[in-house]
C-alpha cells in the first residue's frame, strides 16, 4: 500500500514566506518554554529528593538539577544574543519538515 504518496499529494507546497515566520515563531517561543521547562525541572529535583532514596536520589536530584541549569543558561543565552530565523527549528531541536 502506497499511502505515503497520496498523503505528500495533498500537503499544499509552504511558501518561503511562511517559512520564515514558521521559523521566527519557533525562535521566540523558544526562550519562555526554556524558562518553563527550567521551573519544572527544579520543581522534579526538590521532589526527588523529598520522596527517593539514595543512591537513586542523588542521580536523579544530579539529573534535574543540571537540566534545570542548562534551560536556565538557554534563556539567559537568548535574552542577551538574538539568532537568526533560521535557527529557530535547530535551537528548539525539532527538523523543520516534521513541524511544517
Amino acid at each position: 500500500m502506497r499511502s505515503t504518496g497520496v498523503i505528500l499529494s495533498i500537503i499544499p507546497r509552504i511558501d518561503a514566506d511562511f517559512r520564515v515566520r514558521l521559523d521566527a515563531s519557533v525562535r521566540e517561543s523558544i526562550r519562555p518554554v526554556a524558562v518553563g521547562l527550567a521551573a519544572l525541572h527544579v520543581v522534579y529535583a526538590l521532589e526527588h529528593y523529598a520522596v527517593m532514596f539514595e543512591p537513586v536520589r542523588a542521580v536523579m536530584v544530579t539529573l534535574a538539577t543540571t537540566t534545570a541549569t542548562a534551560l536556565v543558561l538557554l534563556a539567559i543565552l537568548l535574552g542577551r544574543w538574538q539568532p537568526s530565523h533560521h535557527w529557530g527549528h535547530p535551537l528548539a531541536g525539532v527538523r523543520p519538515e516534521a513541524a511544517a
